[in-house]
């Protein structure tokens, strides 16, 4: 029975249990006693990591793919009362152009990252951009991208036009509604 617990690597782990050896005395080198420890801390390390959430974590933030997604288009009719336009982009930016339609359009990407496997999540119009007609002001306010915190924080960036129509007083807005010029 001796010669299948030391053929089997069990005999260091079983000697301070009474399994006579001779002479009574345990002798281990201090090479194997470091590298057990160290194998101990690993062991514990990963349990603990584990536990917590950490690597799932990273098994995500290692599996992610980065791609650029169309924004949902806006055409948005300017009625004839309309005299000006306010467009607010919280930051953002924003390149304008003019048409001699009397319609609004946005539209553009933006830069996301998924898990791959995943299908990519279109957002809705309604998270990206609002558009608001009060009296002879028309708003359209472009919302900030989301933004993933954590270990694996990441800034979606947006690329954006927008067509004005050329006959309209148009204001444009930045962070904190501070006129950009």
């Amino acid at each position: 029975m001796a010669r299948c617990i030391r053929s089997a690597g069990l005999r260091d782990i079983s000697l301070p249990y009474g399994i006579p050896q001779r002479g009574g005395i345990v002798h281990y080198d201090w090479l194997s006693v470091f590298f057990i420890g160290i194998l101990y801390a690993g062991c514990l390390g990963f349990a603990l990591l584990t536990s917590t959430g950490i690597i799932g974590e990273v098994r995500h933030w290692v599996g992610q793919v980065e791609s650029t997604v169309d924004i949902p288009r806006l055409q948005e009719p300017v009625g004839p009362g309309v005299k000006r336009i306010v467009v607010q982009t919280s930051g953002q930016q924003v390149k304008l152009e003019k048409s001699e339609e009397p319609v609004v359009h946005l539209f553009g990407t933006y830069r996301t990252r998924t898990v791959a496997g995943d299908t990519e999540k279109v957002p809705a119009k309604e998270s990206l951009y609002t558009i608001h007609t009060i009296g002879d002001t028309m708003y359209l306010q472009i919302k900030e991208p989301p933004i993933d915190r954590g270990i694996r924080s990441y800034r979606t960036y947006a690329n954006v036009t927008i067509v004005l129509p050329a006959g309209v007083k148009t204001e444009l807005l930045g962070a904190d509604n501070q006129p950009v010029a």
